[in-house]
């Protein structure tokens, strides 16, 4: 669990989001957080009646999630096959020839983050080709 004072204000924005989704009767997106902060977010939604959370990162065992909010009907299909959850999440594929001057994740992450995208808004590279 968290305990730090920033995790449970991200969680307390994510609950603030949980609200408005059963209120418009959509599905609501957060943006990444780490797992702890979802863990958290995720046992504090399971304690509202008429919201539902599903966590999904873009493959099964990502590490920094986005949590889909909304209510159980709306949420149907996102249970049952996260991977459903297209507009949650896009994946960005990164190839060329790194075999002189090899690429890492920490490479590629920089480049994202140096054109201005904030870091919440960016999850994890499975892996470096």
């Amino acid at each position: 669990m968290c305990a730090a004072t920033h995790c449970r204000k991200e969680v307390a924005e994510i609950l603030e989001q949980a609200e408005r989704a059963a209120r418009s009767w959509d599905m609501h997106y957060t943006h990444f957080y780490t797992p702890p902060v979802v863990q958290d977010a995720l046992a504090a939604v399971n304690q509202l009646g008429d919201v539902t959370a599903v966590a999904w990162g873009g493959y099964p065992q990502a590490e920094r999630c986005r949590i889909a909010l909304g209510r159980e009907e709306v949420m149907l299909a996102a249970k049952e096959d996260p991977s459903q959850l297209t507009d949650a999440v896009a994946a960005l594929d990164c190839r060329g020839n790194f075999m002189f001057d090899p690429a890492t994740h920490r490479d590629f992450l920089g480049a994202i983050l140096g054109t201005g995208v904030v870091r919440d808004r960016v999850g994890v590279s499975n892996s470096c080709i």
